[in-house]
């Protein structure tokens, strides 16, 4: 009976540190908060949006269909809030998965017509070019100049 009744007491103790343990995580936790100034907290955000538009961006490339590829790669190039890394990342499975020379155009003009347009993208589209039918070049190069000057 008396080590039934011990392991009753090692049990119900276990189980009362738990509850204390937790309580301290919590307040722990709301300490925690106040040890990440605004500007990690949005750095954190910012780096989480762009992992998963990056995703999204692979996600599409695998797509099967090519007018699916279009649909998609166009969808995320006119985002009027694309961060910028995110568009040069962009360029390369355009360049690579898209099969059709005029949906590569049509996907990377669309890039270039994006109000946020950055030179880090202009980079990558250059460096790219090749992948293009020459008539598609042009036209790329054309809404390129017609862009104008980009901020850095």
């Amino acid at each position: 009976m008396g080590k039934y009744f011990s392991n009753i007491c090692t049990v119900l103790g276990l189980i009362a540190v738990t509850f204390a343990a937790a309580g301290c995580f919590e307040e722990f936790d709301e300490w925690s908060k106040d040890l990440f100034t605004p500007g990690e907290q949005l750095q954190e955000e910012l780096n989480f949006e762009l992992e998963t538009t990056m995703a999204e961006i692979d996600a599409v490339g695998s797509l099967k269909s090519d007018s699916a590829k279009l649909e998609g790669f166009k969808a995320i190039a006119g985002r009027e809030k694309l961060l910028k890394e995110a568009q040069a990342y962009m360029v390369r499975p355009v360049a690579k998965k898209v099969f059709s020379s005029s949906a590569k155009e049509e996907i990377l003009i669309t890039l270039i017509n994006n109000p946020n347009f950055c030179l880090e993208a202009k980079k990558e589209i250059l460096f790219n070019l090749n992948k293009l039918a020459e008539e598609n070049k042009i036209n790329v190069l054309r809404a390129i100049n017609n862009r104008g000057a980009l901020k850095k």
